[in-house]
């Protein structure tokens, strides 16, 4: 039993310290591709599902600048989908290929 406990432990803080902060990007009033086409897709499904206040959603960008795994604080799976789907083509700059951004967004 204290193996099974020991080995749970070490995976539990593999897990943990794999997951890498993630840098904020504020999108602001008018913000330049790829950002642009985020910040629309935010803001028609928010207004669409009647979501007010502030979602975040964090974004993994894979090496080659494609939008990886996406989540969300609120507005479930057919946010995530919606945002995904926007990004489906888009590549991010140079500066966050392969690392995690997190986009506060406020309807």
């Amino acid at each position: 039993m204290k193996l099974h406990a020991s080995l749970a432990a070490l995976a539990l803080s593999a897990c943990v310290s794999a997951a890498q902060p993630a840098q904020v990007v504020n999108l602001g009033p008018s913000p330049a591709p790829p950002w642009s086409s985020l910040k629309q897709a935010l803001a028609e499904y928010t207004q669409s599902q009647g979501i007010a206040g502030e979602v975040r959603i964090r974004i993994d960008i894979d090496d080659d600048g494609g939008a990886g795994n996406i989540s969300a604080n609120r507005g479930g799976g057919e946010l995530v989908h919606c945002i995904g789907t926007s990004l489906g083509t888009l590549k991010f700059p140079v500066a966050q290929r392969g690392h995690a951004i997190e986009v506060p967004f406020g309807s």
